[in-house]
């Protein structure tokens, strides 16, 4: 499957997986695909999630913060707007996380009220995400789990593609 052992270590490290089963909350990080938003109608289908934080501004103010992006899809496809709350000032994972967690504490409810959540964002995000979040001092006895979006469309690398990009190759 990897081309050699260097290439296995770092997808091994890098690539963060966990087995997904229901969760109270999930928090999705924004980028520029928007059908992540996709993944997450079926994960309330599934009865997966119960209520999503979606996390995103704009890096240079220039655009339509991500976030709000994704909200706009999410109701397209369906998903209840009450199940999602807007955060839409972060520009990157730092910030991401210490305003979810500013919104999970003040508006709703405290973390004591959600013990498992689900972390959504690029697969190549999700162990950046695991180490920040530690840093942030989320609570260590959260169940927390990791949904690696991975898209079709090239705008997005994968644990077991990454080293095919021109980036990695340069």
């Amino acid at each position: 499957m990897y081309p050699n052992d260097t290439i296995k270590a770092i997808s091994e490290f890098l690539f963060k997986e966990t087995t997904i089963s229901t969760c109270d909350l999930a928090i999705v990080f924004g980028n520029e695909y928007v059908d992540t938003m996709i993944h997450v109608k079926q994960l309330f289908d599934e009865g997966r999630i119960k209520q999503a934080i979606l996390t995103g501004g704009s890096a240079n103010n220039d655009r339509e913060p991500e976030a709000i992006r994704f909200y706009r899809k999410g109701l397209e496809l369906g998903i209840p707007p009450d199940k999602m709350v807007i955060e839409s000032c972060a520009t990157n994972t730092k910030e991401n996380l210490e305003y979810s967690k500013r919104i999970i504490v003040t508006e709703l409810g405290g973390f004591e009220k959600y013990l498992s959540i689900m972390f959504i964002a690029k697969a190549f995000v999700c162990r950046r995400i695991e180490m920040t979040a530690r840093a942030l001092n989320y609570p260590e006895n959260s169940n927390y789990q990791y949904y690696p979006i991975v898209d079709h469309d090239g705008l997005n690398i994968g644990k077991h593609t990454w080293w095919y990009t021109q980036p990695a190759q340069d």
